[in-house]
């Protein structure tokens, strides 16, 4: 006996099949995700306008505070610095500290001279701290030694 012929649908194409149908749902889903996609963008634009104009408004307000501070700080300086009593109190207590200390810086420079004439040529010898840790190379001399004249 003859068995009957069956045809088989192999199993790959089951699986493409199902997938064009899954890849069909979500097209067929597609036209209302755009809808919203675009719904959101207009009210996040609208979101974003308000808070760009919130927040211009702010700095605005915020720098023309920034502005006025710095006027009353410079009428309130040069009211400060116009002030003359204080600036030739200022300019005399200046003047005298430099006075002393000229004739502090002169009276230095003669007691230095004079202690410099006091000192013998000669005489003075840096401190141990000051003087150098290295020595002096021998001396070598480029001449042969001469012979003392006696002979053996």
């Amino acid at each position: 006996m003859s068995q009957p012929k069956t045809t088989r649908i192999p199993a790959p194409l089951y699986a493409a099949a199902g997938a064009g149908e899954m890849a069909y749902r979500q097209l067929l889903k597609l036209p209302t995700y755009a809808n919203d996609l675009s719904d959101k963008a207009a009210n996040n634009g609208a979101e974003i306008r308000q808070s760009v104009i919130t927040t211009t408004t702010g700095l605005r307000e915020r720098a023309a505070a920034a502005y006025r501070q710095a006027n009353e700080r410079a009428v309130k300086l040069r009211r400060e610095d116009l002030d003359m009593d204080r600036l030739r109190d200022l300019a005399m207590r200046n003047a005298g500290q430099f006075i002393v200390t000229a004739q502090e810086i002169q009276e230095r420079a003669i007691s230095s001279r004079a202690a410099r004439r006091s000192w013998a040529p000669g005489s003075w010898r840096p401190p141990t701290s000051c003087r150098p840790t290295w020595s002096r190379p021998a001396s070598r001399s480029r001449r042969r030694p001469r012979a003392t004249g006696t002979a053996t």
